[in-house]
C-alpha cells in the first residue's frame, strides 16, 4: 500500500471515530445500521404508485414498507466448484462463526450469521453485522478480513441474495452454451462459470460463458471477477446488448449460427426493489425512470430471444418491483413470438424461496400522478412517453393463442469505432516453441495444444494462455465482428532463467488445475508440513522438507515444479481437499509460485492464525509495510512483468512466514487491509482505450 493510500485510510479512520462515517443513525446505533446518514426514508408517490396496483397482497402493506426501511443484510456465497468449498463452509462453521457465539458488542449481542435455506448445499449465508460493527471487536474484525482475503482468492463472493437467484434458475450444465448480455460488475457470471465446472474432474468442460456489457470500463471490473474463478471457458466482450451481433461457429466444416442454451437477460433498471440499500432512491423515485428504461429493456431482452436455442431457457431479471418494467416487458415477448416462448413455472424450483406470482392487471401513471389504463386512453402528445407495449394485454383469448415464430437478426451494421485490444493468436501446429515444453513437462498426447493462444503478433512470447475447444471454435470465426474484451487462462509464462534447464516457460498458478491432468513430469507430493513451509517461508532450503520430499528431488532439473497435496483420509483433522501448487526447485532451495491472497486461503484451511491485529502506532505500520513489500520482492524475483501487474489486481496487504532461510519474518500475518484502490487497477487498462460509441443503456441505472 503506498503512501497516499494509508494517508486517505487513516483519514477515513478518524472520521469514523469522530462519527463522521456517513453521519446519522443516532451515535453507536449507526454501526448496526450500517452507518447511513438521516434521510427521510418516505416517498408518497412512490406508495399512491405501488397501492394502488396492488403488488402487496391486503394486510401486508404496513409490513412491507417498514421491511423497506431496514437496513439490507450482507450475504456471501462460498463458491460451489471448487473441491475446496466444503472446506471453506468448514472452516466458517466451526472457527469463525463459533467465535462468534455470546459476543457482545457495544452492550448488543452480535446475531448469528443464517445459511439462505433455498441456495444448495449451505453455500450462501447472511448477516446483519455491518462493516462498522465488524472492526469494533478483534473476533469480529478476524472474520471481516477472512471474507476480504477469500474474496479476492475467489473462494467466497461478497454478493446479495436476491442476484443470487437468476442464475441458480437458470440452471447451467457444464455442457451449455451461456450468454450473459448484461453481465458487469459480474457476481452472476461468476455463478455461471461455477456451474460449467461442477464436475472439477473435467478440465475443460463443452460449455462456455460469453459475458457481455456496454460499458468498456466495466467490462474490465467484470475480468476481475472472471479471473478469480480460474476458467478457460470464459470470454468478456463488449457490446450492446441491444444489438449483440450474431456469431458463428464451425460444425463438420460448414458455418452455423451460435444460438445459445442458456441466456441470462439481467437488465438495466429503475431499482427501486434496491431501497435498503440505494438509500436515495427514496429521494429520487419517480414513474418516469420506468417509462425511460421499458424500450431499452424490452429491445435487450427481444436481441436475447432471437439468440436462443430451441428448446433452450432465457432468464429476464431486474432490480425493481414495477410491473412496467417485468411483467409489460415478459408480456410484450410473449404476444410478439405468437407461441414461441412460454413462460416457464419455476415454482417447484429453490425450495424454502419465498416467492409471489406475477400480476395480470396494471395502470400506468406518468411522474405528475396521472394515470392510464389502456393505450388508447394515452393522448397524441403523451405517446412519446408512454408506448402500448406498456399496458397488460387484454385479450385472453390471444394470450392462449401464441405461435411459434423466429425473429431474423438486426441488420444495421455494427461499428467498432476505433476498438483496439492486443490480438489473440493461437499457437500454430508446428510452433517451435511447444517441443520443449511438451517434453520438458511429459505432457499427454491428448493436451489440446491448439487451444493455446498468445497476445502478440510479433516478436517474443512471454505468455501462454488457454482456452477451450468451443471457444477457440468462437474466437476463429467471429474475430471480425466481436469486441473480445479478454478470454482464456494463462497456463505459462516465460523464464528466461529456464532456458538453461531445459524450458523457457514456467508453470503459471492460475492455470495448474487446468493443466495439471496433462502433466506426467515434475510432480512432487508433498504432506501438509511441507506444505506449511512453502506458504510460510521465502526461499526454504531443501533440508527443511520431509525427507520423502527430498528424495524426490534429490535427482530432479532445476526448474518450474508441479506440487501436490493428497489428503490422507486417515488423518480426518488435517486438510481434507487436494491442493495443486507451482513452484520452483533451485539448486539448495524449493519455493511456490502462488498469489499471496492464496496463500493465505490454504493456511487457513490447513488451521494457521493468519491474523495479526491491527498496529497502533504509525511508525510500526509503515515500518511493517516496508518490510513486508521488501519479501514481496524477494518472493517475486523470477516472475515476469505481467505477473506482477496481476498481483496488483488480486492483491493483498499480508505476508505469512516463520524464519526463513535468508531473513527473519513475523511468525504471524499482518492485516489484511481492503482498499478500493485494488479493484481500481483492474480496469485501469480501459483508459489507454478508444472511447466506445456513446450508447443508449444509462451506466447510472441499478445493476447488481
Amino acid at each position: 500500500m503506498g503512501r497516499r493510500a494509508r494517508d486517505r485510510r487513516r483519514q477515513q479512520q478518524q472520521r469514523q471515530e469522530r462519527g463522521g462515517d456517513g453521519g446519522g443513525g443516532g451515535g453507536d446505533r449507526a454501526g448496526w445500521a450500517g452507518g447511513y446518514p438521516e434521510i427521510v426514508k418516505e416517498n408518497e408517490l412512490f406508495e399512491r404508485y405501488y397501492r394502488e396496483l396492488g403488488i402487496v397482497p391486503a394486510g401486508e402493506w404496513d409490513a412491507f414498507m417498514a421491511a423497506l426501511r431496514e437496513p439490507l443484510p450482507a450475504t456471501l456465497r462460498i463458491t460451489g466448484y471448487r473441491s475446496h468449498a466444503k472446506e471453506i463452509l468448514h472452516c466458517l462453521k466451526e472457527k469463525y462463526f463459533r467465535e462468534l457465539q455470546d459476543l457482545e458488542v457495544d452492550g448488543q449481542k452480535v446475531e448469528m450469521p443464517q445459511s439462505l435455506s433455498w441456495y444448495p448445499e449451505e453455500l450462501a449465508w447472511h448477516t446483519n453485522l455491518s462493516r462498522k460493527i465488524l472492526r469494533k471487536s478483534p473476533q469480529l474484525e478476524k472474520f471481516h478480513q477472512f471474507l476480504v482475503s477469500e474474496t479476492e482468492c475467489g473462494n467466497i463472493s461478497r454478493q446479495e441474495a436476491v442476484s443470487m437467484i437468476p442464475p441458480l434458475l437458470l440452471n447451467v450444465n457444464p455442457h451449455h452454451k451461456v450468454l450473459d448480455m448484461c453481465a458487469a460488475p459480474g457476481s452472476k457470471t461468476a455463478q455461471l462459470i461455477e456451474m460449467l465446472h461442477a464436475d472439477m474432474s473435467v478440465p475443460f468442460p463443452k460449455g462456455f460463458v460469453i459475458a457481455n456489457d456496454v460499458d468498456n470500463k466495466r467490462c474490465y471490473l467484470l475480468v476481475h471477477q472472471a479471473k478469480r474463478l480460474n476458467s478457460p471457458c470464459i470470454m468478456v466482450v463488449n457490446h450492446d446488448a441491444s444489438s449483440i451481433p450474431n456469431l458463428q461457429i464451425d460444425v463438420d466444416g460448414r458455418k452455423e449460427v451460435l444460438f445459445y442454451d442458456r441466456i441470462l437477460c439481467d437488465v438495466p433498471c429503475s431499482g427501486d426493489g434496491t431501497m435498503r440499500k440505494n438509500i436515495d432512491v427514496w429521494k429520487k423515485w419517480t414513474t418516469q425512470n420506468s417509462l425511460q428504461l421499458h424500450g431499452l429493456q424490452l429491445r435487450i431482452a427481444t436481441r436475447g430471444v432471437e439468440q436462443l436455442a430451441e428448446g433452450g431457457r432465457m432468464v429476464y431479471s431486474t432490480c425493481s418491483l414495477n410491473p412496467i418494467e417485468n411483467e409489460a416487458v415478459i408480456a410484450s415477448l410473449l404476444e410478439k413470438s405468437q407461441g414461441a416462448l412460454e413462460l416457464a413455472d419455476v415454482s417447484s424450483e429453490l425450495p424454502g424461496l419465498k416467492r409471489m406470482p406475477g400480476i395480470t392487471k396494471w395502470k400506468v401513471m406518468l411522474k405528475d400522478g396521472q394515470w392510464f389504463e389502456e393505450w388508447k386512453d394515452v393522448p397524441s402528445n403523451r405517446q412519446t412517453q408512454i408506448r402500448p407495449t406498456m399496458f397488460p394485454v387484454k385479450d385472453e383469448e390471444k394470450l392462449k393463442a401464441m405461435n411459434l415464430e423466429r425473429w431474423p437478426p438486426p441488420s444495421k451494421k455494427m461499428k467498432l469505432f476505433g476498438f483496439k485490444e492486443d490480438p489473440f493468436v493461437f499457437l500454430p501446429e508446428d510452433d517451435p516453441l511447444f517441443l520443449p515444453i511438451q517434453k520438458f513437462y511429459a505432457l499427454d498426447p491428448s493436451f489440446p495444444k491448439m487451444n493455446l493462444l498468445t497476445r502478440t503478433q510479433e516478436g517474443k512470447k512471454r505468455q501462454l494462455y488457454m482456452v477451450s475447444k468451443e471457444l477457440r471454435n468462437v474466437l476463429l470465426n467471429n474475430s471480425e465482428k466481436m469486441k473480445v474484451i479478454n478470454t482464456g487462462i494463462k497456463v505459462w509464462s516465460r523464464n528466461s532463467d529456464g532456458e538453461q534447464f531445459g524450458c523457457a516457460f514456467r508453470l503459471a498458478q492460475e492455470g495448474i488445475y487446468t493443466l495439471y491432468p496433462f502433466i506426467h513430469a515434475r510432480i512432487i507430493n508433498v504432506c501438509i508440513e511441507d506444505v506449511k513451509i512453502l506458504l510460510t517461508q521465502e526461499n526454504p532450503f531443501l533440508s527443511k522438507f520431509s525427507s520423502e520430499t527430498q528424495k524426490k528431488v534429490k535427482d530432479m532439473a532445476m526448474g518450474s515444479i508441479v506440487l501436490k497435496y493428497d489428503p490422507d483420509p486417515e488423518k480426518p483433522d488435517d486438510l481434507q481437499c487436494p491442493i495443486v501448487l507451482c513452484g520452483w526447485q533451485g539448486k539448495t532451495s524449493l519455493r511456490a509460485f502462488v498469489p499471496k491472497n492464496e496463500r493465505l486461503h490454504y493456511l487457513r484451511m490447513m488451521g494457521v492464525e493468519v491474523f495479526k491485529a491491527k498496529r497502533k502506532e504509525e511508525e510500526s505500520e509503515s515500518k511493517t509495510e516496508e518490510e513486508v513489500q521488501h519479501r514481496l520482492a524477494q518472493t517475486e524475483e523470477g516472475m515476469d512483468v505481467e505477473d506482477k501487474e496481476h498481483d496488483l489486481v488480486t492483491k493483498m496487504e499480508a505476508e505469512i512466514g516463520e524464519e526463513s532461510s535468508h531473513s527473519p519474518v513475523e511468525s504471524s500475518a499482518v492485516e489484511v487491509e481492503n482498499k478500493s484502490e485494488d479493484l481500481d487497477q483492474s480496469s485501469k487498462n480501459a483508459n489507454s482505450h478508444v472511447s466506445q460509441e456513446s450508447k443508449d443503456t444509462d451506466t447510472s441505472n441499478v445493476k447488481d
